[in-house]
């Protein structure tokens, strides 16, 4: 179907996208998170829950979808971007991101969200169930699934060992390696090589929003490789598959056909296991669906959160 457009409501102006309200919140232990919302305060949040070291611009063409219809919040996960370092580098657990979203939710008083997880934020929001699984009035799981997706992307023997060589490497990793990548960051030939060889992975699609794809890999150069690592250790032995058959979250999950993380497989599983889940495959998108076919990620959102409108009254 062709995109459509929704009016701002009378009560506020167009949503501008590129402005958003910005906020600090001290979470469970202390962390100091980076918040930013869109749209307005008095519509059903909306929370965005993201990938590993990416930011908020990956959002960009949900939050100008739907910021004329929900409350947006996102955050910067911590020790990434603005937020601050947690107490130590055993806080990065993803049990530690659930709680932060918790907090996140409490602290606004926020009632029955649409929680709307990326890749890792897919991990973030199921293990938020655990504790929390009567508060969401809905589940997106974009690009992500239970079940130790690094070992199904990486399991092939060579890819095994160099994957766990690069987080012993980040693990040890000291300040000078964060100063050597934010020098690459602004070189462009070193930006337009790490973007040419994904593509030629078969990791990312020709359709891509190139711009944004290479904005977020700038910024990606500049994290705390401790971080990082810390994040993709806990990652990768993280299976929540046993919260599935307990989420009673009205939920879709969205993959992509040619997304080499989240695979058709793992699609189907977690599909099959949250009871009443809807399935949607996007054709040729990878793991960066939301910005190779943004018209057809939004559209596949917006026709399930219509579904829902329809139920309830019906």
């Amino acid at each position: 179907m062709p995109e459509t457009t929704s009016s701002a409501p009378s009560d506020m102006p167009p949503a501008d996208t590129s402005a958003p309200r910005e906020t600090f919140l001290t979470s469970f232990d202390g962390t100091q998170l980076k918040l930013y919302s869109y749209g307005n305060p008095k519509r059903r949040p909306m929370v965005l829950v993201n990938g590993i070291g990416a930011t908020r611009a990956a959002w960009k063409y949900v939050i100008e979808r739907f910021s004329a219809d929900y409350h947006i919040i996102t955050w910067d996960y911590r020790g990434l971007f603005d937020s601050g370092s947690a107490p130590n580098i055993e806080s990065y657990r993803m049990a530690d991101h659930a709680e932060d979203l918790a907090t996140i939710l409490k602290a606004g008083s926020h009632q029955a969200p649409v929680l709307i997880g990326w890749s890792m934020g897919v991990q973030v929001v199921l293990e938020f169930h655990r504790n929390y699984g009567d508060l969401p009035h809905a589940f997106v799981a974009l690009n992500g699934a239970p079940g130790h997706m690094l070992n199904k992307a990486f399991e092939h023997p060579i890819k095994r060992k160099v994957i766990d060589g690069l987080l012993k490497a980040g693990a040890y990793a000291t300040e000078s390696v964060g100063f050597l990548a934010s020098k690459l960051k602004g070189k462009e030939p070193v930006i337009g090589g790490l973007f040419s060889m994904i593509g030629k992975l078969g990791a990312l699609s020709p359709d891509a929003d190139a711009e944004l794809m290479k904005d977020l890999m700038r910024e990606w150069l500049c994290h705390d490789m401790r971080i990082i690592a810390a994040i993709l250790s806990d990652l990768a032995d993280h299976d929540p598959s046993d919260l599935l058959p307990s989420v009673s979250t009205p939920t879709l999950v969205l993959g992509g056909s040619d997304d080499p993380f989240t695979t058709q497989e793992l699609v189907d599983r977690t599909a099959d296991g949250i009871r009443g889940a809807i399935r949607h495959v996007v054709p040729q998108a990878t793991h960066f669906g939301l910005f190779e076919y943004p018209v057809q990620v939004n559209n596949t959102i917006e026709n399930f959160l219509n579904g829902l409108k329809t139920s309830a009254v019906s």
